[in-house]
């Protein structure tokens, strides 16, 4: 990147004039600023005098805040590289169940990111570029009402309420974008191979997470550090654990509000899909494969502490969390099944298969994750506010469910801040800006 030419018009000029300017001698015989002191030399004044940065300089920080942006291509392809290795010298085989990693993240993550994608785009723009030429495009063609109300029918009769509702909503949204690109397939072409290359690099990082998840937790046992946590929790709320305040709302909190919690709980993960998606089509690939970056940056490090200081949350020491716990919860046969896992790999009594299992806990990806979604969607203010009302009941939902310490949120925003200084300088340089709809279309035209 080179600097600034002398022959270059506009702001550039203006800035290397006063730059001139300001570092020109004065001339002989006019005296600027204060007296000098005696005993003070021209030279020794001009000693003391900062000089402007060089260009040699500029382009040095320059390329040291590309190197770190681009660091976590770098750690992706040595722990890509390393697997094979590491679980060679730990003596234990790579199986990884693809089906249901695979339909984990494409039917799970991909069809429920669709929504919120399309949320929060309602919520960001007005109803006029939002929901209202839906309206218009149903009413220009109604025979659309009598396809749309048969195929719910049908969705609801084979999928059920919930997953049939999943798959209208997609399938109504995929339909509006194609009639808002004008049924170009080339467009339709473009934005996909702009999605494919960030969505595929996320579902890598995802992979090498979950395999080095269990090769640690194949280690050492997943909760050793669980005790330490708790006590450290025990010092930052004055006497009290998460488990304990958990367990005083289970005594009047009804059931429903728990299912509520829950569901909270896992939708925070459309939010990431929510958020890559926006970032693809409003701000293009590169910019996406930055927020990707940045997450799987955050997901490294959360890998490293793991390693240093294992544990599970506070259902892993809790003796009476089961007990107390609704178990008609899924989060409470999800937990079962991870504390037993943890335990029976620590002492290598399980055969090991790779697939959504998810040990760390210490730091909470559940509060790294909203943060760096917040970063790259803060453009839109309306957006900001809808995911830090949602976040405000993530953060119940993490502590009445027993799924993380105090001192695991803490650890979770420090991650997201340094995964976010890490990657953000190759990106800062992009002027974002709020784009509206037409805007975007526009830009794809």
């Amino acid at each position: 990147m080179s600097g600034p030419g002398p022959n270059k018009t506009g702001a550039t000029s203006r800035q290397q004039g006063e730059t001139a300017l300001l570092w020109r001698p004065a001339p002989t015989g006019v005296q600027e600023g204060p007296s000098r002191a005696p005993g003070r030399t021209a030279m020794s004044e001009a000693a003391t005098i900062e000089k402007p940065p060089t260009k040699g300089t500029v382009l040095s920080v320059r390329s040291l805040r590309r190197a770190a942006g681009n660091l976590h291509w770098v750690v992706t392809a040595i722990l890509a590289a390393a697997l094979a290795p590491a679980f060679h010298l730990a003596k234990l085989p790579i199986r990884i169940n693809w089906y249901l990693l695979l339909s984990a993240y494409c039917l799970g993550l991909g069809t429920r990111s669709i929504i919120a994608a399309s949320l929060l785009y309602v919520i960001a723009f007005p109803l006029r570029e939002t929901l209202l030429p839906v309206w218009q495009h149903y009413c220009a063609q109604k025979p659309r009402f009598i396809v749309l109300a048969l195929f719910a029918g049908a969705m609801f009769w084979e999928f059920g309420w919930c997953i049939g509702l999943i798959l209208i909503l997609d399938t109504v949204v995929f339909l509006e974008f194609f009639d808002r690109i004008g049924g170009d397939p080339v467009k339709l072409g473009r934005a996909a191979r702009d999605l494919l290359a960030p969505t595929a690099y996320l579902f890598t990082g995802l992979v090498l997470v979950f395999c080095y998840n269990d090769l640690i937790a194949s280690l050492k046992f997943a909760g050793s550090y669980d005790a330490a946590f708790n006590n450290l929790d025990a010092i930052l709320l004055r006497g009290w654990t998460v488990s304990q305040l958990a367990h005083a709302a289970m005594r009047w909190l009804p059931l429903w509000d728990f299912r509520f919690l829950e569901f909270v709980y896992f939708g925070m993960f459309a939010q990431i899909g929510a958020a890559l998606a926006i970032t693809t089509l409003f701000f293009g690939k590169k910019r996406a494969l930055a927020f990707v970056g940045t997450m799987v940056t955050a997901y490294y490090l959360a890998l490293i502490l793991f390693f240093l200081w294992p544990s599970m949350g506070p259902f892993a020491i809790c003796p009476d969390h089961f007990s107390r716990l609704p178990g008609t919860l899924e989060m409470y046969s999800i937990q079962k099944t991870f504390l037993l896992k943890a335990r029976l790999l620590s002492t290598h009594r399980l055969e090991l298969v790779i697939d959504t299992d998810y040990y760390i806990g210490f730091p909470c990806m559940h509060i790294a994750q909203p943060l760096i979604v917040l970063w790259f969607l803060r453009k839109w203010k309306r957006i900001t506010m809808a995911l830090l009302a949602f976040d405000a009941v993530l953060v119940l939902a993490i502590f009445l469910l027993e799924q993380h310490y105090v001192v695991d949120l803490l650890g979770g925003v420090v991650v997201a801040i340094l995964a976010i200084a890490l990657v953000y300088p190759m990106t800062s340089e992009n002027k974002t800006q709020h784009l509206t709809t037409s805007q975007y279309e526009a830009r794809k035209n």
